[in-house]
């Protein structure tokens, strides 16, 4: 498993974001979606990404969809210290959630989860071989609880807002899905700003009702 060292949450720069765009336009501040305050917006390639903040003890959950390769996925806290997964992922989300592959996805050539691998990721709860999508990746049916820790890493990996001269590196706060309710948390969005293509991957904070 990656054991790579992530960068700790630092909420004091999300607040300070905060501070700073006060008495701006809200129609800018806050997301048309989910009413949270946006605190990054970038648009690349004609895709938006975003991090929200959303306050403590709110109700919300994420959702993580790309329909050209069936991937559907919920992930929403259960307590503190746990989150659940459930959906439907491919071998690829399953290397991205930081669970045991034989062989990481080398250009063109995808993940090789084998059955060992399989029986591993199940410690977290119920992972069953769902099916084979268009892309030719064995799918699985989830239902796993995950540690704060791995489900800021999975978010990481799948928003990669890449690099925009409109905007310097250092100007992105920080994710961090929190562990504590009585923290708040900001979190990743993206998706298209035109038209939804099946190939878009789209993330999504709800705010409730869902």
């Amino acid at each position: 498993m990656n054991t790579s060292k992530e960068q700790p949450p630092d909420l004091f720069k999300v607040r300070s974001i905060l501070e700073k765009t006060s008495g701006r336009d809200t129609n800018l501040l806050l997301d048309p979606d989910n009413g949270f305050s946006r605190v990054f917006r970038s648009v690349r390639r004609n895709i938006e990404y975003s991090i929200v903040v959303v306050p403590a003890g709110s109700n919300f959950k994420v959702t993580y969809i790309k329909p050209s390769c069936d991937i559907h996925l919920t992930l929403k806290t259960v307590d503190p210290y746990r989150w659940l997964v459930t959906g439907i992922l491919d071998t690829d989300t399953f290397a991205n959630l930081g669970l045991q592959v034989k062989a990481l996805r080398q250009r063109n050539v995808p993940p090789v989860v084998t059955v060992e691998d399989v029986a591993q990721a199940q410690r977290y709860g119920s992972l069953e071989e769902f099916g084979i999508n268009k892309e030719g990746l064995t799918l699985f049916a989830a239902e796993i609880k995950f540690s704060p820790h791995m489900v800021a890493r999975f978010l990481r990996r799948i928003w990669k807002p890449g690099i925009n001269p409109a905007y310097s590196q250092t100007r992105i706060p920080v994710i961090d899905v929190g562990n504590s309710y009585y923290a708040d948390r900001s979190l990743p969005q993206k998706g298209p700003v035109a038209r939804q293509r099946s190939t878009d991957a789209i993330i999504k904070v709800h705010s409730r009702p869902f």
